[in-house]
């Protein structure tokens, strides 16, 4: 028949029969290591109710299981070591002091001489007056009489002549001498690693520096979990400037962690996602991991627990998003981040990224969520190296020998755009449906239709070069409700660059022998020239191979033949791809081909550097050819100014502040050392941050920085107006 556990009544009778000494634990009937009776237990054997305090008088319990009326045991029977007021020094019954409301003095053994009660030349003090407990006075190295067999009458302390110091003002307590075998640190505890008591797979999971302190916020002890469980856990603040001791780095540097266990903080019951609403899962403990989740500043870690369904032996995680979806919104709303399968994002990241504004996109996402955590990190950085800073000038004012200083934790590098853009696609297929439902709810009285190219050249990837024209139909309010493209724009695009364009003959067959010893290196034996022709993409063309103008005659030629051999191409429901006008447009416009020619004898192209690809090393080329690069900046200067409007002022700080950033990472890209994970444009930021650790450190967090010049007085922006 299955096990049954004990009720509650039952568990406090074999904890008060556990108390009395009744009864102990055998194996099979300890409690649960995280369940209230464990605790209890703990309690229970930390109870003080077996001991006396420095006056021998019986200590209260404290655990609430010893009786009134239970017999003591003795000292000697309750533990196998003495507390500090054991007697240890006379046998013989101790005298009565007269006028004072507090027992005798205890006398014990130690091998430190102190002043004798009957010798000594110092006034005894008024133990009746004074508000200290009594001090404990130990046997000197000569031999001191007992004071019951003493040949002298011992002076009552009230009847005592001589002045007696006023102890009870004193503001420092009495000493007290104590002899015994165990050091200090064994009777008041030892030292405990508390990243000790986390589950094993944690240790992989968590950063070095943040696992002490999760272990002692988190877990009463090894693998059990404190009773009062909460979402955040915070850690401990940043310490304060330190003076004398050397700054431990690991407390700069501290994460915080979200802990998501629904089901033993809330007893909320989930049904199996696999077996259906009958089958409730049940509780498995701690998930052996724990994920990292990017923050707009920082990170911080998700712990969560493992749920398990008995009829299928199936084992989910709590943040499983079929789990997720059976919460109502009001524990929905309580988890805070978007999972993807290496990565997680906080809510704040996914949001930054919805805007449908200009220059709103993965990448600036990306790079501002970058930005932020670098200085984040420097920060840290320069606040640890600042107190190693300031230790140092103190040793170094000492005379004393210099000592070796910790190197901060590495940065953790961020993902690229293209996880922040799946991260975002991820956060809309979980609104999916809804957004569906808005869209196809859209009505009106007043149809409109309108077409664009705009939109289409964003097309890329697989469907690349198959939409020319984008078909809106919107209602009187501007809704959208509808759309669709032209499918020929594309490859009329690509007859025009054929036309005007020839690539380099020797660059394309040094290109087609590299890519076919790839191929060959891939297991394709004997690749064919069409094979070959067809693993050549757009890109590698245009990096491996340069390319000229045909000419003025031969672009002419090229480019009417073009024209009439298109002149009759329409889609599949007859829309025609060029205007009946289009022949009258080119017989104005074809007198600017002359201007489209490459200037003679200047070198259009500049070797970056080479890729080896099989066994055929490749240039790699970067073209000068065209307006391309400054109008490129141009769209980026006009983003510069958010809005459609700004005053002076305002113009004049974003002018200034685009362009040093735009500067600063073109500088970062041209030089050829490795650039630095960090990604931050405070100028006074990076400064500090590469001196500090050039001067703790001996070398420079960012090998690339360049301090700036002083400014020399220099117009710029609208001060020429």
């Amino acid at each position: 028949m299955p096990k049954v556990g004990l009720t509650d009544n039952e568990w406090r009778a074999r904890l008060r029969d556990y108390a009395a000494g009744k009864f102990k634990f055998s194996k099979g009937q300890h409690p649960r290591p995280s369940s209230k009776w464990a605790a209890s237990k703990k309690k229970i054997d930390k109870c003080a109710f077996n001991y006396k305090d420095i006056f021998g008088r019986p200590v209260n319990c404290n655990c609430g299981y010893h009786t009134a009326d239970e017999p003591r045991p003795s000292t000697s029977a309750t533990s196998s070591q003495p507390p500090p007021s054991t007697l240890a020094a006379s046998s013989q019954p101790l005298p009565t002091f007269k006028g004072s409301s507090l027992p005798p003095p205890t006398i014990t053994t130690s091998s430190q001489p102190t002043p004798t009660l009957a010798d000594s030349s110092q006034p005894l003090p008024p133990f009746a007056a004074s508000s200290q407990p009594p001090p404990t006075f130990t046997d000197p190295s000569q031999p001191l009489p007992h004071l019951a067999d003493s040949s002298q009458p011992l002076p009552h302390l009230a009847d005592s002549s001589q002045p007696l110091p006023p102890f009870a003002v004193s503001s420092l307590p009495p000493p007290t001498f104590a002899a015994s075998s165990q050091p200090s640190s064994t009777l008041r505890g030892r030292n405990v690693d508390f990243a000790n008591r986390r589950p094993l797979g944690w240790k992989d999971t968590l950063l070095p520096n943040d696992q002490s302190w999760i272990g002692h916020e988190l877990f009463a002890s090894k693998g059990s979990l404190v009773m009062n469980l909460k979402l955040w856990w915070y850690p401990p603040p940043v310490p304060g400037p330190d003076y004398t001791a050397s700054p431990m780095v690991n407390p700069y540097f501290h994460s915080r962690l979200f802990l998501w266990m629904p089901r033993k903080m809330w007893a909320y019951n989930f049904n199996c996602p696999n077996c259906g609403r009958n089958n409730p899962l049940t509780s498995k403990g701690l998930y052996n991991r724990v994920r990292s989740v990017i923050d707009v500043k920082n990170r911080y870690y998700l712990a969560a627990e493992c749920l398990e369904c008995r009829s299928c032996k199936g084992t989910f995680i709590s943040y499983d998003s079929r789990l997720i979806e059976q919460f109502p919104d009001a524990l929905k709303f309580r988890f805070p981040a978007v999972l993807k399968r290496k990565f997680a994002a906080d809510k704040a990241v996914v949001g930054l990224m919805r805007a449908r504004t200009i220059g709103n996109s993965p990448m600036a996402v990306c790079s501002d969520i970058c930005e932020l955590h670098s200085e984040e990190y420097m920060q840290k950085t320069v606040m640890y190296l600042s107190d190693c800073a300031r230790q140092k000038r103190n040793r170094e004012s000492l005379r004393l020998p210099s000592c070796r200083y910790e190197d901060p934790p590495p940065f953790s590098a961020l993902p690229t755009a293209k996880w922040f853009l799946a991260t975002y696609v991820r956060d809309v297929w979980l609104r999916l449906d809804y957004l569906k439902g808005s869209m196809t709810s859209i009505c009106g009285t007043i149809i409109k239709i309108d077409s664009t190219k705009k939109i289409t050249r964003k097309l890329q990837g697989q469907w690349a070069n198959t939409a020319s024209w984008c078909t809106n139909v919107g209602n009187e309010r501007s809704e959208s409700c509808t759309n669709e493209s032209h499918p020929l724009y594309g490859t009329f695009m690509a007859q025009v660059s054929t036309s005007n364009f020839e690539w380099d003959g020797n660059d394309m067959a040094l290109l087609r022998r590299a890519k076919r010893s790839e191929l060959k290196s891939l297991g394709v034996s004997n690749p064919s020239d069409s094979a070959v022709a067809k693993a050549i993409t757009k890109s590698v063309l245009a990096r491996h191979c340069r390319r000229k103008i045909r000419g003025k005659e031969n672009c002419v030629r090229l480019l009417e033949s073009m024209f009439l051999s298109l002149l009759d191409a329409t889609d599949t429901l007859g829309v025609p791809l060029l205007r009946d006008e289009a022949l009258d447009i080119w017989g104005r416009e074809k007198r600017h081909i002359a201007c489209l020619q490459d200037p003679e004898g200047v070198q259009l192209y500049t070797s970056s550097g080479e890729l080896l690809k099989g066994d055929v090393s490749l240039p790699v080329y970067r073209c000068a050819r065209g307006s391309t690069s400054l109008e490129s900046f141009h769209n980026h200067l006009k983003n510069f100014i958010p809005g459609t409007a700004a005053n002076e002022l305002h113009f004049q700080a974003y002018l200034a502040d685009g362009i040093c950033r735009w500067n600063a990472a073109r500088a970062s890209e041209a030089l050829s050392a490795t650039p630095p994970k960090t990604r931050s444009f405070d100028v006074q930021v990076k400064g500090r941050f590469n001196q500090l650790s050039s001067a703790i450190l001996d070398h420079p967090a960012d090998p690339t920085y360049q301090p700036p010049a002083e400014y020399t007085g220099e117009l710029f922006g609208v001060e020429y107006c």
